[in-house]
């Protein structure tokens, strides 16, 4: 979900989004995170994720920019806590489509990343990432049975020469 937009001002603006915690999207746009505050049928209203902080933006239902408030944020951005958030995202979703164990897919998706030292002290441990990785891929797991009996169909109860 990439969207790429020109402002007034003849900008090219570049709107991201990266899953939350909870499954919802969030609009990164300038290493300044963004949740949907309200949606009507032709625009997204949202506003920034920082505890206090009033700056918000409009999005169109297509998520182009359409812009948003003047005022600069009262807080500086994050872009290392941006880079955890998707990095935890690919660890998730190779986790929901590979059998492999999570610590292995934890270890490879960090390596591939380049990402800054700083990002790597915040970036959660494999042991700390793997109660809600592997929380994610029980929902999608089947369960395994509880017993050995099952029904045979009739077509699969004989053999090929009739028994």
């Amino acid at each position: 979900m990439n969207a790429t937009t020109e402002s007034s001002d003849k900008e090219n603006i570049k709107i991201s989004f990266v899953k939350s915690n909870k499954g919802q999207y969030l609009l990164l746009l300038n290493d300044y995170l963004y949740k949907c505050n309200k949606k009507t049928n032709t625009k997204k209203y949202w506003q920034c994720i920082s505890n206090g902080c009033t700056v918000y933006l409009h999005t169109d239902t297509n998520d182009k920019y359409l812009g948003g408030d003047v005022p600069e944020h009262d807080h500086e951005s994050n872009p290392e806590l941006v880079e955890v958030r998707q990095v935890r995202q690919k660890i998730k979703e190779r986790a929901l489509q590979e059998i492999i164990p999570i610590s292995i897919i934890y270890e490879q998706e960090t390596s591939k990343a380049s990402i800054s030292s700083t990002t790597l002290a915040i970036l959660p441990t494999s042991h700390e990432i793997y109660p809600s990785v592997a929380k994610a891929r029980q929902k999608v797991v089947p369960l395994l049975p509880n017993c050995c009996s099952f029904d045979i169909p009739d077509d699969y109860k004989h053999a090929i020469d009739g028994n």
